[in-house]
């Protein structure tokens, strides 16, 4: 008796029948450049928009404030606060949907496809809406924000729809249904029971053949390359594992940075404080009424990007280092094109901290040099020294996390250019070129399913 299944000559499997068995289903295709490109550029504006909710937040008293005092009216204030509350939590809603969208526009969803049109239409409608009215101008600090925020987002999403309209795209998107259709079962319907008094079907004669068998003389198909083991399995390298690990420590030192200048932005309302009440003891006895209500709002607009922007990199920093857990070469590229970017950037941070404290001891000689000029003794200084207005520790701050900041984004860019992650990066695109699912074959004249 003839073994259940032998090789061929060309050393693939067939039955005793002849007949060859189905091929394994397709791999699900890479996504192309345009795809991730849209599903990256729909996260930016996903990123946006929690950068608006998060400034939104930070201008409630502020615009509250402004609004009860236009109109006279504390119910108005607090009309104004419900407001941008309820504005905030949607966009940290719209957020969410965006970043959802995102990611299933990277997995081939059609329909998330077409919301994100759907999204990014009503979005950029939004935000020219925004950029026309310009109602939050009370608040300078934010109205600029909006604005920037406005534009970012509609840049952002005119070139991720663009990008998901691309004929490319399409083609991504019909495949990636395709290899997700041929996933499923077939459907076979359950047995029915034979009429009484008769045998079943299947006592006296064969089961139907799922192939029909070749006719004679019919080429044999081409030879089926079984798909490449699965990317999780690979052994990470050591480098790419510490550069993941450096990611993680860079965000929680981006982190501290933010509540630096949280820290900062407190010192200075302190100084602004104390400088009020030496102005108001020396005018009181002149009737003079000295307020500084605008200072405030400009300290609490920069501090607030700044944290906005911290935080917004923290969180890129450990997205890039979850990205990189996987063989993913478009993730290396975005780590080191990220790292390379942000670290010119902290880089012109600490430039510009420097300059700023530098003008400051600067104006600290000059005045102490005036003092010297009038005479000990006839004059006194009753105000506090605007080198106060930014402590020493803010400054010894700022130096401290950005040099760990740099230092973590070249140890990253370094780890991530070595012989061995570039190699185990490589694998992805290797694998990817050397497997192509093969079509069906039918033969030529036969294969047809006896059931259709």
């Amino acid at each position: 008796m003839a073994p259940p299944s032998e090789l061929t000559g060309k050393g693939r499997p067939v039955t005793t029948a002849g007949v060859e068995p189905p091929l394994a289903a397709p791999a699900p295709p890479m996504p192309p450049g345009a795809v991730f490109a849209a599903s990256y550029l729909f996260a930016g504006v996903a990123a946006l928009a929690l950068v608006s909710s998060v400034g939104t937040f930070f201008a409630i008293p502020e615009f509250s404030h402004h609004r009860s005092e236009e109109a006279a009216d504390g119910a108005a204030g607090d009309l104004a606060a419900y407001g941008l509350t309820a504005f905030a939590v949607l966009t940290i809603v719209f957020g969410g949907v965006c970043l959802l969208l995102s990611l299933l526009d990277g997995r081939g969803r059609q329909g998330a496809r077409v919301t994100t049109w759907v999204v990014g239409a009503l979005s950029v409608c939004f935000n020219v809406a925004l950029l026309t009215v310009g109602i939050y101008d009370s608040v300078p600090w934010y109205g600029d924000m909006t604005r920037v925020v406005a534009v970012g987002m509609l840049l952002l999403t005119l070139g991720a729809v663009t990008l998901l309209a691309l004929p490319v795209s399409h083609g991504y998107f019909r495949a990636a249904r395709s290899a997700r259709q041929s996933e499923r079962p077939p459907f076979t319907p359950p047995p029915t029971a034979p009429p009484p008094g008769h045998p079943p079907a299947h006592a006296n004669q064969p089961p139907p053949p799922t192939y029909l068998p070749p006719p004679p003389g019919t080429p044999p198909p081409p030879p089926h390359h079984p798909p490449p083991p699965p990317l999780q399995d690979a052994r990470r390298p050591v480098a790419v594992t510490t550069a993941m690990a450096v990611l993680v420590g860079i965000a929680v030192v981006t982190l501290v940075a933010a509540v630096v200048e949280i820290r900062t932005y407190q010192a200075v309302l302190n100084w602004l404080d104390d400088y009020q009440r030496a102005m108001e003891k020396q005018t009181a006895p002149y009737g003079i009424d000295v307020a500084f209500p605008r200072l405030p709002d400009t300290a609490a607009g920069s501090t607030a990007i700044v944290v906005v922007a911290l935080v917004a990199a923290a969180a890129l920093m450990i997205g890039l280092a979850l990205a990189i857990r996987l063989p993913r070469p478009r993730a290396r590229i975005m780590a080191l094109v990220a790292t390379a970017l942000f670290a010119a950037l902290a880089t012109g941070r600490g430039l510009l901290t420097a300059t700023s404290q530098a003008t400051m001891s600067r104006l600290a000689e000059e005045s102490q040099r005036l003092k010297e000029s009038m005479g000990a003794g006839q004059y006194q200084d009753p105000f506090p020294s605007f080198t106060e207005i930014h402590p020493q520790w803010a400054y010894q701050a700022v130096y401290l996390t950005t040099t760990l900041a740099v230092l973590g984004y070249i140890a990253v860019f370094v780890l991530l250019v070595l012989r061995g992650s570039n190699a185990w990066f490589a694998m992805a695109g290797n694998r990817a070129h050397q497997y192509a699912p093969p079509p069906p074959y039918l033969g030529q004249g036969y294969g047809q399913y006896p059931s259709r």
